[in-house]
């Protein structure tokens, strides 16, 4: 797994925002998304259990003529739980990738009763 976005800090403001397109280089099967939350020791990020963000990732396989819904997920802020204890990322993944030459990610954002503010990683394999 490479890591091409390493905890940049990111803050968005309310309202609904697109990332790119961009070129998905051949022989990548997946692309992870990583926000990092509020924890007892990270307060700062993403404090507001109202923040809310919804991501959802298109892939195209025609060189950006036309999108497809890949994979998505929402969540609120504030500190949340998991059976280890605090949860300190919420993530999206979109596996396998479809193949295809000139494929393109985009990134749509929504964030309402914001701004968030987080660390961003993303990972690809």
């Amino acid at each position: 797994m490479a890591i091409i976005i390493n905890h940049m800090s990111i803050t968005l403001q309310n309202g609904a925002r697109t990332f790119g397109p961009a070129l998905i280089p051949d022989g990548l099967s997946s692309i992870t998304l990583r926000l990092a939350r509020s924890t007892t020791l990270t307060p700062l990020f993403w404090p507001l259990a109202a923040t809310r963000i919804i991501v959802d990732m298109e892939i195209s396989t025609d060189g950006g003529t036309t999108f497809r819904d890949a994979c998505g997920m929402s969540a609120v802020g504030g500190i949340a739980f998991h059976r280890e204890g605090e949860a300190t990322e919420s993530v999206v993944m979109c596996q396998p990738l479809p193949a295809g030459v000139a494929r393109q990610v985009r990134v749509l954002t929504t964030v309402t009763d914001g701004p968030l503010v987080s660390e961003l990683t993303v990972e690809v394999t």
